[in-house]
């Protein structure tokens, strides 16, 4: 019997070409997760870069600081609800006695067990300048221009200079760890 080596040939050839083919149109599936401690600082540059822009808008367009203010509020009313886990401090100022503070501080009113599986429902207290001091922190300030904030039992002290100031500190505690993440 004689074999016919053009047929072999050509059957290793089609089967080196479908091999080819099939490694050229396989799919690579990855992902990325992000480390749950870069969370609050990713959130914190987040919400500077997009109260910066609001900032320079307003200041380009030679906007009152009410509305500015007004502005960066429903920026923070955005994130916070977005991210009821965390606590927020934003602190926003001009350097020429007018400066506020919005804080949004989740209060842990209790948990809820659905199936044996238990989770913590907390509510949105927020502060604004103004607000009740015994319920809200106390800003209290210096003579060297800056000013002390009080925010849930840490004290942080921001440098008060001419132009806008704007600052952000994002807590998050999960467990027994706290993270926080100050811009």
């Amino acid at each position: 019997m004689k074999m016919n080596k053009k047929g072999q040939f050509f059957l290793i050839a089609a089967l080196v070409i479908t091999m080819l083919a099939a490694s050229l149109v396989t799919i690579y599936v990855s992902s990325s997760t992000q480390r749950e401690s870069d969370a609050p600082r990713t959130l914190a540059g987040d919400i500077k870069y997009e109260s910066m822009q609001v900032i320079d808008q307003g200041v380009l367009q030679d906007a009152d600081n009410n509305k500015i203010k007004g502005q960066l509020e429903v920026i923070a009313d955005s994130y916070a609800a977005l991210n009821q886990d965390k606590d927020f401090l934003i602190f926003y100022g001009d350097g020429k006695g007018g400066i506020s503070y919005i804080i949004y501080d989740n209060v842990q009113t209790g948990s809820v067990d659905i199936e044996g599986t238990s989770q913590s429902v907390s509510v949105p207290v927020k502060c604004k300048s103004g607000a009740d001091p015994i319920r809200c922190p106390i800003v209290h300030p210096n003579g060297d221009g800056s000013v002390d904030v009080d925010f849930l039992g840490n004290k942080y002290t921001f440098e008060i200079n001419e132009g806008q100031n704007f600052y952000i500190v994002v807590r998050f505690e999960r467990d027994d760890e706290v993270t926080v993440a100050q811009q």
